[in-house]
């Protein structure tokens, strides 16, 4: 009876040390592994942002001769670095053009929501109805690493005209002052041609002497000159066209400053561009030739042979409106 006690009490004993022992193991195993930490390159998961896209133009009145402010604006409630928009698509214009984009970023001060503003600038060609096709902007969420797409949908706008011409007189008038006008200026040209009106001025100018209107202006030898980009466009050489073009761009607005370019740099010339505030037609084309000429030229743009095409005819077309004002002011003038 002793002896089965003792075998009892050892029995116990050895249980008890066994649990102890596996007990200290299981600790000893669990204070050994190392703590865990983040990454740095782990991101911890947030809520995607909530992103409105909207399209707007700043302008109430619209008139024909002012260029319109079309904005496509991206706001979403985040950090201002939480979403990156990628290029808009340009939308299809029908009766507008496109001078120029931009894009900004700010806060809205009110909502305190982040936003990405693009600024298409366009140009009415005529007045009446004209639309702004749909737009399709990308962004990326980049809490997301996620790529997503919105729309903006198309949009028709009113052009009016300008402000002088908004209150006509009536065509009846308009008839008889324009009938009023072209019998004073016949009879006017009829008694200077029969001498029965005699003018010195005008007679040794108009009837006698064209000297000075046959000799070719700066215009008609730039002209000239803008004659042969032709060939290069025939010979499929893109890059002597654009860098021809570019002198010719330069030298043209040389002549219409009065003031050498020899050593200016293209971004003075374009500050010099966008002063000529009194000339916006020829500001606008010069900057839109000067932009081409600068992408084909550095940027690696291949232009398709309808883009040079038009470039060289709106070179052509600026050429010949200049020439019609350097003729006009020699008049002037004389």
């Amino acid at each position: 009876m002793q002896r089965g006690t003792t075998l009892q009490l050892v029995y116990r004993k050895s249980i008890r040390v066994f649990t102890l022992i596996f007990l200290a193991v299981v600790i000893a195993e669990s204070s050994a592994k190392p703590p865990v930490s983040k990454s740095k390159n782990t991101r911890t998961a947030q809520t995607p942002q909530e992103v409105r896209v909207e399209g707007f133009v700043r302008e109430k009145e619209l008139y024909s001769d002012k260029d319109i402010h079309y904005v496509v604006r991206l706001r979403w409630k985040g950090e201002p670095g939480a979403i990156e928009i990628i290029r808009p698509h340009t939308p299809e214009l029908d009766g507008l053009e496109r001078i120029f984009t931009e894009q900004s970023n700010s806060v809205d001060p009110e909502t305190k929501e982040s936003m990405i503003d693009y600024l298409f600038v366009l140009h009415p060609l005529r007045e009446g109805k004209v639309k702004i096709g749909k737009v399709g902007v990308k962004y990326i969420d980049k809490t997301q690493d996620k790529q997503y797409i919105a729309y903006v949908p198309a949009k028709e706008l009113t052009i009016l005209p300008p402000p002088e011409k908004a209150f006509p007189i009536t065509k009846v008038i308009q008839g008889i002052f324009a009938l009023i006008i072209i019998v004073l200026v016949g009879g006017f040209i009829w008694l200077l041609a029969t001498g029965r009106l005699r003018i010195p001025v005008f007679q040794r100018r108009w009837f006698f002497s064209a000297d000075e209107d046959d000799e070719p202006s700066p215009y008609e030898r730039l002209t000239a000159e803008a004659a042969t980009l032709k060939m290069h466009l025939l010979n499929g050489d893109e890059k002597k066209f654009y860098d021809k073009l570019y002198l010719l761009v330069r030298s043209l607005i040389s002549q219409k400053t009065g003031r050498s370019l020899d050593n200016a740099t293209d971004s003075e010339i374009i500050n010099m561009v966008k002063e000529m505030k009194e000339d916006d037609y020829f500001s606008r084309k010069v900057r839109e030739m000067l932009e081409q000429c600068e992408k084909v030229r550095f940027g690696g743009y291949e232009p398709s042979s309808q883009e040079s095409e038009l470039a060289l005819k709106e070179l052509k077309d600026l050429l010949s409106y200049e020439e019609r004002r350097y003729r006009k002011q020699l008049r002037h003038r004389g």
